[in-house]
């Protein structure tokens, strides 16, 4: 009994694990490609190496863009419904259930963060703000920093970083 609930709990976590693999590697193949605007900073982390913390344009948003008759609180789940505008991705509107979305949408989720009511904006954290590069290429991004992320963002509301984008 004991040996077939210890190989039940094995054959679990290699489900668990591979489905997780699975869904980043489905979102990259199948989601859909998203452009945008960011300010990166270089820090170093000693059990991770060198990484970029990202700072998008959409992670502080006006409290204008709050879908009318919500309210957000802070830790709040929500999806920031994005357009592209020129060559990126622009936020038109704060959720806090899935939306429908128009052609031309994608609907990134999110997590509040803080909202100031004095200066009428929300900050967003999206689990896309640190993207871990190659061990001794920090200085290089320092000098000359991408200033724009390319995201993949699945049907089912998975993101992931596909690459940073550099304007020469």
């Amino acid at each position: 009994m004991r040996k077939g609930l210890l190989y039940f709990v094995l054959v679990l976590q290699v489900f668990v694990l591979g489905g997780i693999a699975a869904s980043h590697y489905m979102t990259l193949q199948l989601g859909e490609r998203i452009v945008l605007e960011t300010e990166p900073i270089d820090p170093r982390d000693l059990f991770h190496g060198d990484y970029v913390i990202l700072n998008y344009d959409v992670s502080t948003l006006s409290t204008n863009l709050i879908e009318e008759g919500t309210e957000l609180d802070e830790r709040d789940r929500i999806y920031v419904i994005l357009e592209q505008s020129d060559s990126v991705s622009k936020a038109v509107r704060i959720v806090k259930t899935k939306p429908e979305l128009k052609d031309g949408q994608v609907a990134l989720k999110g997590i509040v963060r803080y909202i100031d009511s004095y200066q009428r904006n929300v900050r967003i954290d999206y689990g896309l703000e640190r993207y871990y590069i190659e061990e001794g290429t920090g200085a290089s991004y320092e000098r000359d920093p991408a200033d724009k992320v390319a995201i993949r963002v699945s049907s089912w509301g998975q993101s992931t970083i596909e690459e940073l984008i550099y304007s020469q």
